[in-house]
């Protein structure tokens, strides 16, 4: 017993000293002054940390200007941001701030606004809050994100689907991928505006899941508040309003495993309507190839979009790669491409590496606006 005891200590101590050994300089200098001013680095550019207080690898601090920030910190270079959920001004993060990510590349975001327009907001006939139908102030000219329609590169869009039911899988996604990658939320997420904010703060153009029937229902469930083809319109309605009323701040929405739903004509008409009147876009996820909503969109002369193909139908590092050389041809031919992918390790960790070496192949990354059929107000702009 006196034996495990002594062996207990030495193991402790052993611990502690190694964690003290691997902490920066500065970082070890703050557990003896937890009250200090402390000075790192990011991208070679030093910055004054004010009440800085570090943690193990973390290092709480505050300037007048902003609310805290938590960064965690090794080889004294900065690699992850995050803002505490508790703040009175929102998920803001500093402008242009060049942040090493923990996929081992550096993302410059370029930030877009989080705040909500109220003028957006009306009431249905069911009381029930949808964006307004009115087109001078039309969500997708709100929310979309900037980019120069001049630039004559082949462009290529990349939507990561399902986000907002880990929350693991979804700041991974927010805080590592290029802002230039557009971010699809479920509408069962009980954070959904908490993450579609912070998603914008950190420069992501964002789209909302609309559950549909897939072919293989109700062996695959999508949830509760699938549209189904056994149901009738107002149906389907009611359940299209819950999702679009569960958040704002989004351009369009996206099916989910919509196979079976999105081939039907009389099904898909008046949904693709009422997605229209409210001044949101429609990616086709390609789910099916027997789709209608390509057609019926072009019918209705709305905002649409049509995904090229899965990243990871087979979510392995070789097909995705395959999937991503195929992306690219396409692109190239056709001038634009939209791969569409789920947030699993690997694929944003593809993700994340293909996008670094993108500039070089001649290409851009476009927000899904950029690559919809129809021209917007904002595009002109």
């Amino acid at each position: 017993m006196e034996y495990g005891i002594r062996l207990l200590i030495l193991l402790l101590i052993w611990w502690a000293t190694t964690i003290t050994a691997t902490l920066p300089a500065s970082a070890k200098k703050q557990l003896v002054r937890p009250e200090a001013t402390t000075t790192i680095k990011i991208k070679n550019e030093k910055r004054t940390l004010h009440n800085a207080r570090w943690f193990k690898y973390k290092c709480i601090f505050e300037t007048k200007a902003r609310p805290k920030f938590y960064y965690r910190a090794s080889n004294r270079q900065i690699v992850w941001l995050a803002m505490p959920q508790k703040s009175s001004l929102g998920p803001v993060l500093p402008s242009r701030l060049h942040i090493k990510s923990t996929l081992a590349h550096k993302v410059q975001r370029e930030l877009l606004p989080t705040a909500l327009e109220p003028d957006l907001i009306h009431s249905t006939p069911v009381d029930i809050m949808l964006p307004a139908i009115d087109n001078a102030s039309r969500p997708l000219s709100i929310y979309a994100k900037p980019f120069n329609h001049r630039d004559k590169r082949p462009r290529v869009g990349i939507v990561v689907t399902g986000l907002g039911l880990s929350d693991a899988a979804t700041e991974a996604a927010i805080q590592a991928l290029p802002g230039g990658v557009t971010l699809a939320f479920s509408p069962y997420s009980s954070k959904l505006d908490s993450w579609i904010k912070l998603a914008r703060a950190s420069g992501h153009e964002v789209l909302l899941n609309i559950p549909m029937e897939p072919n293989n229902y109700p062996a695959y469930d999508p949830g509760p508040q699938t549209l189904l083809t056994s149901l009738g319109t107002n149906d389907n309605l009611n359940r299209l309003y819950f999702a679009l009323n569960r958040a704002i701040g989004y351009v369009g929405v996206v099916d989910f495993f919509g196979s079976r739903f999105t081939g039907s004509r009389r099904h898909m008409l008046p949904v693709l309507n009422a997605i229209n009147q409210r001044g949101l876009l429609y990616l086709d996820s390609g789910s099916s190839p027997s789709s209608v909503a390509p057609a019926l969109a072009r019918g209705l002369n709305m905002t649409f979009a049509t995904a090229t193909l899965t990243l990871d139908d087979w979510a392995s590092r070789k097909n995705i790669d395959r999937n991503f050389a195929e992306l690219e041809k396409r692109a190239k031919s056709e001038k634009q491409a939209i791969g569409i992918g789920s947030p699993y390790p690997v694929t944003l960790e593809k993700i994340s590496n293909w996008a670094i070496r993108l500039r070089a192949r001649g290409l851009v990354l476009a927000p899904i606006s950029a690559l919809s059929q129809k021209k917007t107000k904002f595009e002109n702009q």
